[in-house]
């Protein structure tokens, strides 16, 4: 029967799964991002590192996933879809910010996956597919729409900002702020809640479903 080692789950670790989640945003606001992301790195930083990954190669798969997880947070706070055209917060550095954070997230869950099933087969046959179907199907579709609604002010945007590779500078024009009820209208609690429940399911992999030494 599977046996959970005591130093398999760290406080520290817990306590920074606990903080980052989406009730705990919602109080205290996107200002306390950081923080949070900093607690859960310390958690992380003293998990044995076979106890999380597979091949113990650390916790960065985790640090891609998460960070595509803010990207999208971040993307959809200053979301207005067919309102406003989105040019401010990480729209200002790169077109298409919320398909890159799915595309962070879709490498990070795979990496922590760790079999060599998904880093051999699945893994480089998405990415194969994200890259050569969906983002650039993505890019020629939402071009027309945003082009269609809202003209020549989407035209000048698209000279000026790439659509997977962001800027160093900020786009000049930038319109709206952040905000959590965009976050909240966007339904982006659904797609974090779900890459949430992959990670619970790797680390249930690695530290509940263990087999005895």
């Amino acid at each position: 029967m599977a046996t959970l080692e005591q130093d398999a789950l760290d406080p520290a670790l817990l306590h920074g799964l606990q903080k980052f989640s989406l009730p705990t945003l919602a109080k205290q606001g996107i200002g306390h991002l950081h923080d949070d992301v900093v607690c859960l790195q310390s958690g992380l930083v003293a998990v044995p590192r076979q106890s999380l990954l597979a091949g113990g190669t650390g916790g960065e798969q985790f640090y891609v996933a998460a960070l595509g997880c803010l990207l999208r947070i971040w993307g959809t706070g200053h979301l207005r879809k067919n309102k406003v055209l989105a040019t401010g917060g990480p729209y200002a550095h790169v077109r298409h910010p919320l398909y890159v954070g799915t595309f962070l997230v879709l490498v990070g869950l795979g990496l922590m996956a760790g079999s060599d099933y998904v880093l051999f087969g699945l893994l480089p046959a998405a990415v194969l597919i994200y890259l050569a179907y969906y983002a650039p199907k993505k890019e020629r579709v939402e071009s027309k729409r945003l082009e269609k609604n809202f003209g020549e002010e989407f035209v000048r945007y698209r000279k000026a900002v790439r659509g997977y590779f962001p800027r160093l500078t900020p786009y000049p024009d930038r319109k709206g702020r952040f905000s959590l009820e965009g976050v909240m209208l966007n339904r982006e609690y659904l797609i974090t809640l779900s890459v949430a429940f992959g990670v619970a399911v790797i680390l249930a992999k690695y530290v509940w479903l263990r087999p005895e030494a």
